[in-house]
């Protein structure tokens, strides 16, 4: 990650110390500028040459990125509410399962997919 800076900020955008949560934000010079026919997604992800993922994190004491939660974690599937972290955590309570998460698809109207890795 020599090329990459990834910061861990609170809600006015600063740097929070080592242990608490925050929203991390990742730039470098070769990342996209935004998502190709998507300005509104863009407007929201990719702000001030950061993408921001949306996802709520802690910095442990070696430096390493503990996921906590999602700044938005509730999703619309055909007009049900579902919440996304509870999916996951769903997901990893299968036997066999070692790491799993849900996203929203980016693409509009009523699809999914799934793909077992």
């Amino acid at each position: 990650m020599r090329d990459s800076e990834i910061q861990v900020i609170d809600v006015d955008g600063t740097p929070v110390a080592p242990g608490e949560r925050g929203m991390v934000r990742v730039r470098n010079p070769c990342m996209v500028q935004g998502y190709l026919n998507d300005p509104n997604a863009s407007a929201e992800s990719f702000r001030d040459g950061w993408l921001y993922l949306g996802d709520v994190v802690s910095v442990e004491t070696d430096g390493r990125l503990r996921i906590a939660d999602r700044a938005d974690h509730v999703m619309n599937i055909m007009g049900a509410k579902i919440n996304g972290f509870v999916v996951d955590q769903l997901m990893r309570s299968v036997t066999g399962v070692h790491d799993a998460i849900c996203f929203k698809n980016p693409k509009p109207g009523p699809t999914a997919s799934f793909s077992p890795s």
